[in-house]
């Protein structure tokens, strides 16, 4: 029964640990597949367009908690063809959790505005107004912060693991 909780604490604490680089790795892992995305939009060719509809729509998630999402409609003209677009950028829908950042976004996007419209050369219903992807930068940090936290938190975990049964060992035999 004595080595019942320190193994628990170290199951626990490990698992834990591994955890966080679990979530690490998947964050590393999306925000390095969006690169290519990225650059591949670095070369569209771009058409002028018009913000036809611009607003930001609420949506709850399974908590109950609610996000912000800014949505625009734009027109704009690729292989002489008059097509309607609503993506602002590269990667996922945009998602915020404070109405003031949805509202920056629009921002840039009033209703009339003329605006640059990047458009994939052999697809161009795919189009975006900016060719960033926002949060990669994040996703990349947060998933390097939580990996190096996985590997203090195993590390330490060991060591108190390993001490303490050296402890133990010691009380045994004496």
């Amino acid at each position: 029964m004595d080595t019942f909780f320190p193994n628990l604490c170290f199951i626990v604490e490990s698992s834990f640990a591994l955890f966080l680089g679990g979530l690490g790795m998947f964050l590393l892992i999306f925000s390095l597949r969006l690169k290519p995305d990225d650059e591949e939009c670095g070369t569209w060719p771009k058409s002028q367009g018009v913000i036809i509809e611009n607003e930001i729509k609420t949506e709850f998630n399974h908590r109950g908690r609610i996000s912000y999402i800014p949505v625009v409609q734009y027109i704009f003209q690729a292989n002489h063809r008059m097509l309607q677009g609503h993506r602002i950028c590269i990667g996922p829908p945009l998602h915020f959790m404070r109405q003031q950042k949805a509202n920056q976004v629009l921002e840039n996007y009033p209703l009339g505005c003329k605006v640059w419209v990047f458009y994939n050369p052999q697809n161009p219903e795919e189009a975006v107004l900016e060719r960033r992807i926002y949060n990669r930068q994040q996703c990349l940090i947060l998933g390097v912060v939580f990996i190096v936290l996985m590997i203090i938190l195993l590390s330490v975990t060991v060591y108190l693991w390993r001490s303490d049964n050296q402890l133990n060992l010691r009380s045994i035999f004496n």
